[in-house]
């Protein structure tokens, strides 16, 4: 593995834990980033399913641990339910009402916690 590769660990750590902070965030706020900036709702996951990639070559690297990875499998699961929601799942009315938005709030509230912990990044904690 390369320098350049564990030097970019802190940027990856610190980004996974803005992504999951924004999945945690209560549904107005999910709302207001999606208007801010300019995407549909297909975002919030399309943003994690990029934290999932990069976090599997953090794996393979060595940069991340089993249990670490776990843990966001943890929230792959749930955002995967949102993704089998149906067309109706993306409106702004399912994001504060659904209960598959409202599970993979919990979930991710509750890893960025472990992880933020883990890595010791203390600005990520509540």
């Amino acid at each position: 593995m390369s320098g350049e590769r564990r030097r970019a660990r802190p940027r990856c750590t610190a980004w996974t834990l803005r992504v999951l902070d924004r999945l945690g965030a209560p549904p107005e706020e999910q709302v207001a980033y999606i208007r801010r900036v300019g995407v549909g709702t297909d975002e919030l996951l399309l943003e994690f399913d990029d934290v999932v990639f990069g976090a599997k070559a953090m794996l393979y690297d060595g940069l991340l641990s089993a249990s670490e990875f776990e843990a966001l499998r943890r929230v792959e699961v749930r955002a995967e339910s949102v993704d089998a929601g149906g067309t109706g799942i993306w409106t702004d009315a399912a994001v504060a009402e659904a209960a598959e938005w409202s599970a993979l709030r919990s979930v991710a509230g509750t890893v960025k916690s472990e992880l933020a912990e883990a890595w010791e990044l203390w600005e990520y904690l509540e």
